[in-house]
């Protein structure tokens, strides 16, 4: 159970979904820390997002999304919506779902809004394992591990989510 503003609230699944985000970064030397942001699994299946916005204050929970997960989400804070190195980027999550495959939500950050689940792909995936932003074209990529025990590369460009190949 997490205890939240005085909420109890069930989770069943937590995983790399733990981010030290620019959100709450005033520029001043005295608060360059950010706001911490984690999001775990419901017994549900929703998604609960929590933040923590000094190390004075406690886990709030700011919002709950999705229905469907069935496994732990993956969350960064990539650059888009950013504008420069400096700037607050949109929160990338994936997470895995009861028909095997991932769904991808994103939060732009600029001005805190909605959750909004952008895409869905894959075929057979259990658990979704490491997400990150890349240099190449700043892709999203994402390693997900299949219900036959493999593991798989995806990555998102331009033109969408691709299957890439099997980790053997």
């Amino acid at each position: 159970m997490v205890r939240a503003a005085g909420l109890r609230v069930g989770h069943r699944l937590w995983g790399p979904s733990l981010v030290q985000s620019k959100l709450g970064t005033t520029g001043s030397p005295e608060n360059e820390q950010g706001e911490l942001h984690y999001v775990c699994t419901a017994i549900g299946g929703q998604l609960l997002h929590f933040r923590r916005a000094s190390a004075t204050i406690g886990w709030t929970l700011i919002g709950t999304f999705g229905q469907n997960a069935t496994g732990a989400p993956c969350l960064i804070e990539g650059t888009y919506g950013a504008g420069n190195d400096a700037g607050i980027g949109n929160f990338e999550l994936c997470v895995p779902t009861a028909d095997g495959q991932i769904e991808h939500w994103w939060r732009y950050n600029t001005s805190p809004g909605p959750w909004n689940r952008s895409a869905v792909f894959g075929v057979g995936v259990r658990r979704v394992i490491g997400l990150l932003q890349s240099t190449y074209g700043t892709n999203l990529e994402l390693i997900a591990e299949r219900t036959d025990g493999q593991y798989q590369h995806y990555w998102r460009d331009a033109s969408g989510w691709s299957a890439g190949p099997i980790i053997t």
